[in-house]
C-alpha cells in the first residue's frame, strides 16, 4: 500500500507540470497501474487499475454528468457539477457525483426519493436535521441510490452515489 500512494503522488506530481496539450502519465507496478491525464483545461483524470481489473477513476473538475447513470439517479435540476468519480471492480460499478445548487437539502432528497421510488428500490435508510438530510434506497447485489445534502450560507452540496448493481 505504502509503494501505491508513493506512485500515486509521483504520478499526480508530474502531472501537475501541464502545457498546451494533454498529457497522460502512466506508473506500473505488479500491483497495477496509475494514470493521470491532464486536460489543456485543466481538469485532471487518474485511474487506478489493480492486477485484477478493478479500479476507481476520480475525475477532478468533472462538469458532465456520468453518461451511464441509471434513470434514477438524473441530474438535479440546476445543479453544478463540482467533482465525479467511477469505481468498476469484481462485477460492479458505481459512480459518485458532488453538485451545489441553491435549493434546500429536502428539495433535493425529495427529487431522488421519488426516482428511487419510481424505479422500485426499498428504501434503506431517511434522515433529516436543521441543515442535512440523507436518503438511501436500494437492495443488495442490485441498483442503489444515496444522497447526502447539507447547506451552509445559503448554499446546498449534494453527495449522490449511485450503484448499477453487479454486472451480469
Amino acid at each position: 500500500m505504502r509503494h501505491t500512494l508513493a506512485l500515486l503522488s509521483l504520478a499526480l506530481g508530474l502531472a501537475a507540470c501541464g502545457g498546451d496539450s494533454d498529457t497522460t502519465t502512466t506508473v506500473s507496478t505488479a500491483d497495477g497501474d496509475v494514470a493521470v491525464t491532464t486536460s489543456r483545461d485543466g481538469q485532471s483524470t487518474v485511474t487506478v487499475k489493480g492486477s485484477d481489473g478493478s479500479g476507481i477513476t476520480i475525475d477532478a473538475g468533472a462538469t458532465s454528468w456520468p453518461a451511464d447513470a441509471p434513470a434514477h439517479a438524473p441530474p438535479y435540476p440546476g445543479g453544478t457539477i463540482t467533482g465525479a468519480m467511477k469505481s468498476v471492480g469484481k462485477g460492479t460499478t458505481g459512480s459518485q457525483v458532488i453538485f451545489e445548487t441553491g435549493d434546500a437539502p429536502a428539495s433535493v432528497i425529495a427529487f431522488y426519493k421519488q426516482r428511487a421510488e419510481k424505479a422500485g428500490l426499498p428504501e434503506q435508510a431517511t434522515l433529516t436535521n436543521a441543515t442535512t438530510a440523507l436518503y438511501s434506497a436500494g437492495a443488495n447485489n442490485g441498483p442503489s441510490i444515496i444522497i447526502q445534502a447539507s447547506t451552509e450560507a445559503g448554499k446546498t452540496t449534494a453527495v449522490l452515489t449511485f450503484g448499477n448493481g453487479v454486472a451480469g
